[in-house]
Parts: C-alpha cells; sequence; structure tokens
C-alpha cells in the first residue's frame, strides 16, 4: 500500500511569496485521516492503517503533561524517523510498516516531509534496508540505510548521484 497524502513541504513558498505555514501533527494526521478512511487515528499522534502500517507524527511540541525526550530514542522500534535538524532535534515523522518483511514506498511530497530531513534513524527489524530518492517517483538514488542505523548529520553524507543527502529526500521506501 502507498500511503499518499497532498500537502505542502514545509516552509515552501506560497503563491505570492509568502511562506506556507509550518505543518502541525494534527493537521497531518487530519489529512492523512481523509484521504484514507480506512485508517484509524491510535492516538494523537499516531495513524494506523488496516495492513498494520503504522504512521506517527510529532510536529507540535509536546503537550502539557505530556514528557518527550528530544533525540534519536524518539525513533520507536520498527520505524523509520526523519528528523528536520541535525542531531535527532525536534519534531519528527516516523514509518513502519507493521511488518519485518513489507516494503512501503513513500512520496514525502505528500507528507509535508519533502527535502526536509537533516538527520535519519533507522530502527527497522535486522536484515532490512531503507533506500532513499531525490525525486518523488522513486528516481535519483541518494542511498540506503540499513537497520538500526542512523545518519546524525546528512550534511556529511554523500548522495550516489552527488552533493549531500540534506534536505534532499523526496521519496524513500521503508524495509
Amino acid at each position: 500500500m502507498a500511503v499518499t497524502l497532498a500537502a505542502a513541504s514545509p516552509g515552501m513558498a506560497a503563491p505570492g511569496g509568502a511562506r506556507a505555514p509550518e505543518p502541525t501533527t494534527d493537521g497531518v494526521v487530519a489529512k492523512i485521516l481523509a484521504e484514507h478512511p480506512d485508517a484509524v487515528r491510535a492516538n494523537r499522534h499516531d495513524v494506523v492503517f488496516p495492513d498494520g502500517t503504522r504512521v506517527s507524527v510529532h510536529l507540535d511540541a509536546p503537550a502539557v503533561g505530556e514528557a518527550r525526550v528530544s533525540g534519536q530514542y524518539d525513533c520507536l522500534y520498527g520505524a523509520l524517523c526523519l528528523f528536520p535538524n541535525k542531531d535527532f532535534g525536534g519534531k519528527y515523522i516516523g514509518w513502519d510498516t507493521g511488518a519485518a518483511n513489507t516494503c512501503r514506498d513513500f512520496d514525502l511530497t505528500r507528507w509535508s516531509a519533502s527535502n526536509w530531513a537533516s538527520s535519519i534513524v533507522n530502527n527497522r527489524p535486522s536484515g532490512t534496508v531503507s533506500t532513499f530518492w531525490d525525486n518523488t517517483n522513486s528516481t535519483g538514488l541518494i542511498g540506503y540505510q540499513h537497520a538500526y542505523g542512523f545518519r546524525q548529520n546528512l550534511a556529511f553524507d554523500t548522495a550516489s548521484i552527488g552533493g549531500t543527502w540534506d534536505n534532499r529526500i523526496s521519496s524513500m521506501r521503508v524495509c
């Protein structure tokens, strides 16, 4: 199942040159649920699809009384997480396909996360490898990230097609 969501990338210029507002957790979750009526909101951050795919959206500061430690340990086992800041800082979006032997493709332009990531944590099960591309149609190979791996600052990682990984990921295959 390819999950898609129509949304602008954060901070992109809107018509008239104004910057688009930063996406919020509730806004992205609402768009996911509107586009996928078969999905269920499990809690404030998580949407679960019938095939077990789970998307965890953390784009706001923690709610009052909600404890959350910022950093790579926010990314739960089974998920691949993208962070907009180096060193796993701040908000993030995590994808979990629900099974170790299942891969899903994601077009990040539809998740408010295209050209957004500056660090990655891959907490997918052992033996899995996730793939990242520069283009939304899964072309322009940037590179791979093995399970239990991370990239703390994508500005220092060289992409397969040249340049760095930083703020270039537009689509990915989470395995």
